[in-house]
C-alpha cells in the first residue's frame, strides 16, 4: 500500500479522509460525493475550501485503493468491511496501476 498524502486536502477534511480510508469510517456528504463521483452532490454540499480544492481531491483519488471509491456500492462495501485494515480490500491504487 502506498503512502497516501492527505496534506493537499483542506485541513478540516484530512481527518475524515484518513478515517474513511484507514478504518472505513462513514464520511460526510461532500466526501461521499467525491468518493462516488457525484459532481452535482459535491457542488451542492461543498464548502468554499472543498470546492476550491476539487483538483486536489481528484488527484487524491488516484492514490487511494481502487476498492474505496467509484460508486456507492464500492463506498458502502469499504465502510462495511472496515477500510484499508482489511487486506482483501486494500489492493492496488490507480496511481500504482499506471
Amino acid at each position: 500500500m502506498s503512502n497516501i498524502d492527505y496534506t493537499r486536502l483542506p485541513l478540516h477534511m484530512q481527518e475524515a479522509a484518513r478515517g474513511y480510508i484507514e478504518h472505513g469510517q462513514p464520511c460526510g456528504a461532500f466526501l461521499r460525493g467525491v468518493l462516488t463521483n457525484d459532481f452535482r452532490w459535491m457542488m451542492a454540499c461543498g464548502d468554499d475550501d472543498n470546492l476550491g480544492a476539487l483538483k486536489e481531491w481528484a488527484g487524491w483519488l488516484a492514490w487511494i485503493p481502487l476498492a474505496a471509491w467509484g460508486d456507492a456500492t464500492h463506498v458502502d462495501a469499504w465502510i462495511e468491511n472496515g477500510g484499508q485494515n482489511k487486506p482483501d480490500l486494500a489492493g492496488q491504487t490507480e496511481g500504482e496501476a499506471k
